[in-house]
């Protein structure tokens, strides 16, 4: 019975069939649930990867702050207006989150 069916699988794929569905193979997963279901196994692999290679990593990370220093630097410094009508830098975000103006702002939304 299997030999059967790897035949007809075969002529199925050698003839191009016209509805695309191939009888008695196997499914592969394919998108959401290939990486769902791959998901702890690229997790574990992404952790001893990172434990095994600290230095190479940390370097790497210093390289590219050093490297992008600037362009940081004037992300931080940009001036935000917030809806309270407050004014803030990147860099003090959270901070003019936590003010009075701006809680009694949200309280009045």
């Amino acid at each position: 019975m299997n030999s059967i069916n790897h035949l007809i699988t075969f002529w199925i794929k050698k003839l191009k069939a016209c509805n695309k569905l191939l009888p008695f193979a196997i499914k592969k997963l394919t998108g959401k649930a290939a990486y769902m279901s791959n998901w702890e196994n690229r997790c574990a692999k992404v952790r001893a990867y990172a434990a095994a290679n600290k230095d190479l990593i940390a370097q790497r990370t210093k390289a590219c702050r050093e490297k992008n220093k600037e362009i940081l630097r004037e992300k931080k410094a940009k001036p935000y207006t917030c809806e309270c009508s407050g004014k803030y830098q990147e860099g003090h975000k959270q901070r003019h989150f936590r003010t009075n103006k701006h809680q009694q702002w949200l309280a009045t939304q």
